[in-house]
């Protein structure tokens, strides 16, 4: 009987400690007030002003970050030489950081009742287990003095405060040690550039100290974000401590291998844990849209999903997976011309996370919807610099690539046309074009075949003779990267596109664009033709042409239509409405009506300087 009750004693123990280290927490239906978007992460001015010129930035460079830790805590210490002192840099440093709690929520989060109950197994179980939680910071200090990293500093700080409390007879109940080294932790942590082993490394140390704080010291890292605002260190904590309670015998701190000239090697980090970090970093992004965002781009589909992410168990319990699914997949089929590039990014970013981490009964769909998204984002940040075509790519797949299969053979090589068009006519679909949905292999030969002959031309100084734009090589390159990209994914579709491809290019992976394999062969494009009627030579194949909608079909190089633009413009300056599409029109109706050559009919619109600015071709 004695062995029996000692057990229940110390099962009673342990769940009793768990609970103090971190309370856990349920939801339960009802409402919480809503919050301004605008102050979202909102620090309040008073606070703020305190603080900003303390605040190390959020990112800085690898060579600075030890030096900014070590000169911050410095100017804690000089300052707080009591301990109300650091406790009220404490405070200010905490109020600046908090910013993680539902938005605009429908649900409420309210903490199992007992606090007091709580409070006490708290002080109960701290009588056993503090000594032990010291010499495991002493531990943590003494590997985090090894890494050439900050957190070094932070070690170091560490290390004299447990010192001086376990050989040196002081005592850290005034929390003044602990207080000091704190500030650094959580301004640490608020940065975004961190390695894995960083983070780990330093939550392991914050999730200590806060154990070795009064209960309910520093709310803001050891509350429930859907209960009060925290900072990004206590919502780390919070969504790790569900992965924690998964793994049985876990802990935060990281498996080291080894540490070689600065390079730390560690073990491969638990699933749950990395669902856990990744997470905060999806709902830091998700935040960030939503609070830089005009109120009317804030979508109640996308804040929904933001409340949703913010449990510290998994996502799989209560059907969690399966709401954050189906929220996922209503956005994905809300998408049109209007959404908004952020709003369609964060989507991405949830998919990704779900796809990666989750399986289940809605995984085919999400899969799909993902690649129909990143599709999406591809063709929107291609489209950034044509804004004339828009509205002919925008209007297509605002009506199709959220409804429809990107297994559909039919849609694929609709969406296959517009983007050749898109990339190498730079123009909207035409009656002389191939048919919306028999986009062919021969005819995507072709437009690659045009392409490599650009590229060669740009790589060997010929842009010019071209037609090409210099100063734009870089876009060029950009939009041959889109185009082969997306001959890529409509492959599965059209037979003998994968091989081909193959046979022709390679991703070079230092520079990030594909690479032809042989040079191009350019021939003359019409044997026996007449050539340019400007500058009398030949049409080579590749050359960029303006052809005049004339009785008889008039064509030219680009090139020499732009030189003679300028000429003209030069000639005409200060003119008001002598402009180069009233020249062409010009130019255009006089070969209607007359046999000349158009070499003669620019010459006559070149001495034409008394033209009257406003005719009726102008209007049509």
């Amino acid at each position: 009987m004695t062995k029996i009750f000692f057990s229940w004693w110390c099962y009673l123990i342990f769940t009793c400690s768990s609970w103090a280290l971190t309370p856990s927490e349920s939801l339960t239906e009802g409402a919480i007030e809503v919050e301004d978007m605008n102050l979202l992460g909102g620090v309040q001015m008073e606070h703020g002003n305190a603080i900003r010129h303390l605040t190390a930035p959020t990112n800085p460079d690898s060579h600075e970050e030890e030096n900014l830790l070590e000169r911050r805590i410095n100017f804690i210490r000089s300052h707080g030489s009591e301990s109300e002192c650091v406790e009220d840099i404490l405070n200010e440093t905490v109020k600046a950081l908090e910013i993680w709690s539902p938005i605009h929520e429908s649900v409420e989060s309210k903490t199992r009742p007992g606090t007091s109950i709580l409070e006490i197994t708290h002080k109960f179980t701290n009588l056993f287990t503090r000594r032990m939680r010291k010499y495991k910071i002493f531990y943590l200090a003494r590997d985090g003095q090894t890494y050439n990293s900050a957190i070094r500093t932070i070690a170091r700080e560490l290390d004299i405060m447990i010192r001086d409390s376990l050989f040196g007879g002081s005592s850290v109940d005034n929390c003044l040690h602990i207080e000091i080294v704190l500030i650094a932790v959580l301004e640490y942590l608020q940065r975004d550039n961190l390695k894995t082993y960083e983070r780990l490394w330093t939550l392991s140390v914050l999730r200590l100290l806060q154990s070795l704080l009064p209960m309910g010291h520093v709310k803001s890292i050891s509350q429930d974000p859907n209960t009060g605002r925290v900072c990004r260190g206590g919502l780390e904590l919070f969504l790790t401590q569900g992965a924690l309670m998964l793994s049985s015998g876990m802990d935060l701190e990281p498996k080291v291998k080894g540490v070689s000239y600065g390079r730390i090697d560690i073990l491969p980090v638990d699933k749950y844990l990395t669902e856990a970090l990744e997470r905060a970093e999806l709902i830091l992004n998700i935040r960030n849209y939503l609070q830089g965002s005009q109120e009317s781009l804030q979508t109640p589909g996308l804040i929904g999903i933001h409340n949703k992410l913010l449990q510290n168990r998994s996502l799989f319990e209560a059907g969690i997976i399966e709401s954050l699914s189906l929220q996922a997949l209503a956005m994905d089929g809300s998408i049109d011309k209007y959404t908004s590039d952020g709003a369609i990014h964060c989507l991405y970013q949830i998919l990704q996370h779900l796809d990666r981490f989750y399986s289940g009964s809605q995984q085919l769909a999400i899969t799909e919807a993902l690649k129909r998204v990143e599709l999406m984002l591809e063709i929107r940040k291609n489209l950034h610099y044509h804004d004339h075509q828009i509205p002919a790519i925008m209007k297509m797949y605002d009506k199709s690539l959220h409804t429809r299969s990107l297994a559909n053979t039919r849609f694929i090589k609709s969406l296959t046309f517009q983007c050749i068009h898109h990339v190498i006519h730079e123009t909207t679909p035409d009656e002389e074009i191939p048919g919306l949905h028999s986009v062919k292999l021969e005819y995507i030969k072709a437009c690659l075949h045009l392409c490599h002959i650009q590229d060669s031309a740009l790589k060997g100084g010929k842009g010019d003779l071209y037609g090409l734009d210099v100063s734009k090589g870089e876009k060029y390159l950009e939009n041959q990267d889109f185009f082969i990209d997306m001959m890529y994914r409509s492959s599965t579709y059209i037979d003998g596109l994968q091989d081909y491809l193959h046979s022709q290019v390679k991703k070079d992976e230092p520079s990030g664009h594909y690479q032809y394999i042989s040079k191009p062969l350019v021939e003359n494009q019409t044997k026996g033709s007449e050539g340019c009627p400007i500058c009398l030579s030949k049409f080579l194949e590749g050359q960029r042409v303006v052809k005049l909608k004339c009785l008889t079909p008039h064509i030219f190089h680009e090139q020499c239509i732009n030189r003679l633009e300028g000429i003209l413009t030069n000639e005409n300056h200060g003119r008001k409405g002598t402009g180069i599409t009233h020249l062409k029109k010009r130019a255009q109706l006089m070969l209607y009506t007359s046999n000349i050559s158009i070499k003669a009919s620019l010459s006559i619109i070149s001495n034409a300087a008394s033209i009257s600015p406003k005719q009726p071709w102008d209007h049509q």
